[in-house]
């Protein structure tokens, strides 16, 4: 394979013609497009590279989610496989959400239980991050896994194992999450999320925590009933 063929421009070109498919409602085509930027450039050990390829699975997934959902569900285990692995902070923030995508899209196919165990792997996996973009995923993990929970009433799994991994940043997340459902008026959602941080950190020492929780209680108290 040529150099140029193997350039950072052309995986780059390839996603734009992905993308442009997809705008056309092919997404089958486009599929097969991530799938060539795959091919090229996935043994490359560039972290930047990495990162793209990482992207091109994920879009594929998302591109094929609704006409070829186990499609969809390989390329996000694709992205674990090949990248699993890496510890820089983007590539494992795709990893997390390939997983969460999974989780999204199990319970969109009626498959609560797989969903659950995907979105426990996201917190077990990623819930001692320090980096905001993963801690979102943590977050919106914990938030799907509640609202299963609380609609199929699943069994809960490791409770004590995965509040000991949760970070401040997954605090944080969540706290983001509850500003932003009511910036949307979603009232009764925002108070749910306060709830979670409430629920997950109460017993937490940490100050920064603490702070957290204190801010989340006080917005608990002036959100609506159900």
């Amino acid at each position: 394979m040529n150099q140029e063929k193997q350039s950072p421009s052309a995986l780059q070109a390839l996603m734009r013609r992905a993308s442009k498919l997809e705008a056309k409602d092919r997404e089958v085509e486009a599929g097969q497009i991530y799938d060539e930027a795959v091919r090229q450039f996935g043994e490359v050990a560039d972290s930047e590279v990495a990162e793209q390829v990482a992207w091109a699975l994920i879009r594929k997934g998302l591109a094929l989610q609704m006409k070829q959902p186990e499609t969809a569900i390989a390329a996000w285990e694709e992205v674990d496989r090949r990248f699993g692995g890496r510890t820089e902070a983007a590539i494992v923030g795709s990893v997390a959400f390939a997983i969460l995508s999974k989780g999204f899209l199990f319970d969109a196919d009626s498959r609560p239980d797989l969903a659950l165990a995907a979105f426990d792997e996201v917190v077990t996996r990623f819930g001692n991050t320090d980096d905001p973009l993963v801690a979102d995923n943590v977050a919106w993990a914990l938030w799907n896994r509640s609202y299963l929970l609380e609609k199929g009433g699943v069994t809960s799994r490791n409770e004590s194992e995965m509040k000991n991994t949760l970070s401040s940043q997954v605090a944080l997340a969540l706290g983001e999450i509850g500003e932003k459902l009511t910036e949307v008026d979603h009232p009764l959602d925002a108070k749910q999320a306060h709830e979670q941080i409430i629920y997950w950190f109460a017993d937490r020492e940490e100050k920064e925590i603490i702070g957290i929780v204190a801010k989340a209680r006080l917005e608990r108290s002036t959100q609506p009933c159900a």
